[in-house]
């Protein structure tokens, strides 16, 4: 028997997909699948809908990794969290040293720190590659976030290169963003960006949907795609809009309850502990979370009524808002990543990590583009003079958009946390003096006064009464 080059644990769509890209640049690869009561024909299945000669499918793990050739190179594309400790367990003892096991999936990056430390006893090397792009971007390209050793990575990096999404100058989208965690740890992020993204899109589809139809409302977006607001979301959602299910449009007959499945979360919850302000992100899981209360929204509803109209939407005030909005996700985004390749030392390229955005995974965008080279001049995004001059042209749009919104009852959670971020960065006083002295009277925390240069702490008692 052959030896395959690369292995794949697990078929879900994912791994089917990955698998068939794979085998479509000629490169061997073995597959495995369990085969549980619901999952006993999984491999069989694929193979006969992909016959290949470079594809070998395996139903026992002790055969699957005698097929490949050594230092084995396994991809895992199972669910997160305990499923991966289950199947790393159960293919250690046909694993041998310098075999190479590769998280494909969304890991938590602190369980990728763990498991590569646990593994590293063993000798055998462990990656955490975020693979961005979904179904289609993993069988016919996907955006590729490595975290690990640069030893290790040179190793697969060769299959890595031919099976991702290519950029503008052809050059594939895939890099070592840096050392252990690193990798799923940006994909994370990514995806909290690609969170806030959609809640704009939904929020600027609430808003056009008061005044104009769904052919209207697609026309308008089709527009805007032509612009320097172009994106595969943008692109997607009004293709969305025009679906017909029968007479009717098929987006009035979905249940308006977002799903998720943690990477947002997680994106804020890293940003509530490193301490960087990535509001959008959080307004964007609070939105999903907010639509998980439909009975709630129902009853609430009915008892409150908008009581102000006012003039017909003007799409191009929204157009210029949405613009603004997406300029501080970004910045947020980006700036959470910064913060931790700071705390974690992980010396993230950040021009790089946007040039690899920049096709084959779900937030690729001529504003992705754009920031390549915007990062490549400045440590942030929102420090670049073209930035700066977009943001400030933006803000009295937002002041329409918010006004109508509010009169209206429309919620816009994240462009009105755009906003709100704007102008808590551009004021130079702010009421924090006041938390500082709050502090300072339950808990006698200490201040810093500005008749004082240095950092002495002083404190008070407050008690007027004492």
């Amino acid at each position: 028997m052959n030896k395959s080059e690369i292995g794949i644990v697990g078929l879900g769509v994912m791994g089917r997909s990955l698998a068939k890209n794979v085998a479509g640049k000629g490169i061997s690869i073995s597959v495995y699948n369990r085969t549980t009561f619901t999952e006993q024909e999984v491999v069989a299945d694929f193979l006969k809908a992909n016959p290949s000669e470079f594809i070998q499918g395996f139903t026992q793990l002790e055969e699957f990794c005698e097929s490949l050739s050594t230092p084995r190179k396994i991809i895992l594309m199972v669910s997160a969290g305990s499923a991966v400790d289950h199947v790393i367990n159960q293919i250690k003892p046909f694993l041998q040293g310098k075999d190479i096991l590769i998280d494909g999936g969304n890991s938590h990056f602190k369980d990728t720190q763990r498991r590569l430390l646990q593994l590293k006893h063993e000798n055998i090397h462990y990656l955490g590659c975020g693979v961005s792009g979904g179904e289609q971007g993993a069988l016919h390209g996907p955006s590729m976030m490595v975290g690990g050793s640069l030893a290790v990575y040179s190793q697969v990096a060769d299959i890595f290169e031919q099976i991702a999404a290519k950029d503008t100058t052809n050059l594939p989208c895939v890099t070592l963003v840096g050392p252990n965690g690193s990798g799923h740890f940006v994909k994370t992020v990514h995806n909290g960006i690609e969170y806030a993204e959609m809640q704009l899109l939904a929020e600027c589809y609430a808003f056009l949907a008061t005044y104009y139809s769904h052919n209207e409302i697609a026309a308008i977006l089709k527009e805007w795609n032509k612009t320097a607001l172009g994106s595969y979301l943008l692109e997607i959602t009004q293709q969305i809009l025009l679906k017909k299910e029968g007479d009717d449009f098929l987006l009035n007959k979905i249940l308006d309850v977002a799903g998720a499945k943690g990477t947002g979360s997680w994106a804020a919850q890293s940003a509530l502990e490193l301490g960087v302000p990535a509001t959008m992100i959080l307004s964007a899981v609070a939105a999903r979370a907010i639509s998980q209360q439909k009975e709630r929204r129902k009853k609430w509803s009915e008892e409150m009524k908008p009581s102000i109209q006012q003039d017909k939407i003007d799409p191009d005030m929204l157009r210029q808002a949405y613009q603004f909005a997406r300029l501080i996700n970004h910045h947020q985004g980006f700036e959470l990543i910064q913060t931790a390749s700071e705390s974690y030392s992980w010396d993230v390229n950040l021009s790089e990590l946007a040039r690899i955005w920049t096709h084959g995974c779900i937030i690729k965008s001529k504003l992705m583009e754009k920031l390549v080279t915007i990062l490549d001049e400045e440590e942030s995004i929102l420090q670049h003079s073209s930035v700066l001059r977009d943001w400030k042209k933006g803000e009295n749009a937002l002041h329409i958009i918010l006004n109508q919104a509010f009169s209206l009852s429309i919620a816009i959670p994240c462009i009105s946390s755009s906003y709100n971020y704007f102008i808590s960065m551009t004021t130079h006083e702010s009421p924090a003096n006041l938390l500082q002295a709050q502090r300072d009277f339950f808990g006698a925390h200490g201040y810093r006064r500005t008749d004082h240069a240095d950092d002495t702490l002083f404190s008070t008692k407050w008690n007027l009464d004492g």
